[in-house]
């Protein structure tokens, strides 16, 4: 069954907590206004007044509503944020949905520094991706960001992007790569980006793309501005093979320091994200239900949102031109 989440503080029984079998006795009215079949409860005790988590399961078998859709989460990530403070620190800023709080939830990819995303089919994966996707269009120009779309199913969906936004192989004549060759390239890009970072004497892209702004860094001698490249694996337990898997560890446990980020979603299939992979993607995604709902860990803390719905062809209207050319891997 679809459903979506809503939370309510209610303060009908005089400002003060609502016991358990208080929330029994207005759950039936509440279902019968909304139409649900079913509301789970949820009551946090610490509160000022009970807050009530209700989870409403839709009957029609119709599309999943999502609480907002793209226009919306773009909106508020650019107007209604109240500490600006924090998102300004933010290098690759990134906003998923809604928590069951009601706020935003937004992140900064360069700090999970990779994101294992893991659900079954029709779940939310491919709109979890399009809205991160969406997202960092709207904050970053294309002299900012590049990505690598490697979707073993699709070959051409981001045409429009190719110039701006995408890096890839000379050689290839798809936007979309599916090859091997792809993550050895990127392999060596890492490393010279590290031979860069080592001859600026900086520590960090950050700290290298700084000495480029500020011009201490001689263009002449090879030195160059490095955007961060974000790598989105699609279905990713349709190439998951020895080869690559070696090549997505090595990446994995370095190629963040130089500004290269990746973002892998899978069915949970057995076998498919070996132990070597999970050591090294700190942040994870978890679909556990059919109507976006998503559970966000990183480290020790744990997050229930909503992801926003971000359909295909919305991506693609949200983008900066910037580039004649795509941005060109090197040659393997």
């Amino acid at each position: 069954m679809k459903h979506f989440i809503t939370i309510s503080e209610l303060e009908e029984w005089g400002g003060r907590k609502m016991t358990s079998a208080e929330f029994d006795l207005w759950v039936p009215s509440a279902a019968n206004k909304m139409n649900a079949k079913r509301i789970h409860k949820e009551i946090e005790m610490e509160a000022k007044y009970a807050e009530n988590g209700i989870e409403i399961y839709n009957p029609k078998k119709e599309l999943p509503y999502y609480i907002f859709h793209w226009w919306v989460l773009l909106d508020v990530f650019k107007y209604k944020i109240t500490d600006f403070k924090k998102i300004s620190t933010f290098d690759l800023p990134v906003a998923l949905g809604q928590t069951r709080a009601d706020e935003l939830f937004m992140f900064d990819l360069c700090k999970m520094p990779h994101l294992l995303i893991s659900g079954a089919a029709q779940q939310g994966k491919t709109v979890c991706l399009n809205a991160i996707i969406a997202t960092l269009l709207d904050k970053k120009h294309p002299a900012e960001l590049k990505f690598v779309f490697i979707f073993p199913k699709e070959k051409n969906r981001f045409t429009n992007l190719e110039n701006h936004y995408l890096a890839k192989l000379d050689s290839e004549n798809q936007t979309v790569i599916s090859d091997i060759d792809t993550l050895k390239s990127l392999c060596k890009e890492m490393n010279l980006r590290y031979d860069l970072l080592k001859l600026a004497q900086t520590e960090n892209i950050k700290e290298y793309n700084e000495k480029i702004i500020f011009r201490h860094l001689a263009l002449e001698n090879g030195h160059r501005f490095l955007p961060y490249i974000v790598v989105i694996i699609d279905d990713f337990d349709m190439i998951a093979t020895k080869e690559i898997e070696p090549l997505i560890v090595q990446l994995a446990q370095l190629a963040h320091i130089v500004g290269i980020h990746l973002i892998i979603a899978t069915q949970p299939k057995e076998n498919v994200i070996t132990n070597a992979i999970k050591a090294n993607f700190p942040a994870h995604i978890d679909f556990n239900g059919v109507c976006g709902d998503l559970l966000f860990s990183h480290g020790d803390e744990t997050t229930q949102v909503q992801c926003a719905f971000v359909e295909k062809n919305d991506v693609h209207i949200i983008w900066q031109p910037g580039f004649p050319t795509a941005y060109l891997l090197p040659k393997i």
